[in-house]
C-alpha cells in the first residue's frame, strides 16, 4: 500500500504557492515589508515547522502589514497597538484574532533576532479564556 499516491485534502503545498505568489503580486504591501515576509518564511522553513504553520503566516502577514500602513522595521508600540485594535473590532472569531497576535509576535520576534519578544510585541496576550494559548511552530 505504500506504493498508493497520497492525496492531500487541502492542498498544502499548491495553497503556499498561490500565497506567496498574492504577496509578490500585493500592492497593499510595501517591497521592503514584502522581502521580509519572503525571509520570515525562508526562516520557519529552516526550524522545521508544519507546512500549515507556514502556510498561516504567509497568508496572515500581508493582511497584517497592510493594517500597519508603514514598514514593519519602523514600527513602534504604539502602531502594534493601532494594529491589534483593528484586530479586536473586526468579526473575526476570538480564535482567529489570537492567530493573528500569535503570527504578529513569532514575526517580531524572528526580526528582533531574539531569543525573547521584543516590547514592541511582548504585551500582546494570545491567551483566551481558561488560559488556552494559541501557538504555532517555527
Amino acid at each position: 500500500m505504500e506504493d498508493e499516491p497520497r492525496y492531500e485534502i487541502h492542498d498544502m503545498k499548491r495553497g503556499l504557492e498561490r500565497a506567496l505568489i498574492r504577496l509578490r503580486k500585493a500592492r497593499n504591501v510595501s517591497a521592503e515589508n514584502r522581502e521580509l515576509i519572503l525571509k520570515f518564511h525562508d526562516h520557519c522553513f529552516s526550524e522545521g515547522p508544519s507546512l500549515p504553520s507556514v502556510l498561516f503566516y504567509v497568508r496572515k502577514l500581508p493582511k497584517l502589514a497592510a493594517m500597519l500602513g508603514k514598514y514593519f522595521r519602523q514600527a513602534m508600540r504604539e502602531d502594534i497597538e493601532a494594529v491589534v485594535g483593528k484586530l479586536e473590532r473586526t468579526n473575526y472569531a476570538e480564535w482567529t484574532k489570537r492567530g493573528f497576535k500569535g503570527a504578529l509576535k513569532k514575526f517580531y520576534k524572528w526580526l528582533d533576532d531574539g531569543e525573547d519578544y521584543p516590547a514592541t510585541v511582548r504585551w500582546i496576550k494570545t491567551s483566551g479564556r481558561g488560559g488556552r494559548s494559541y501557538r504555532r511552530s517555527c
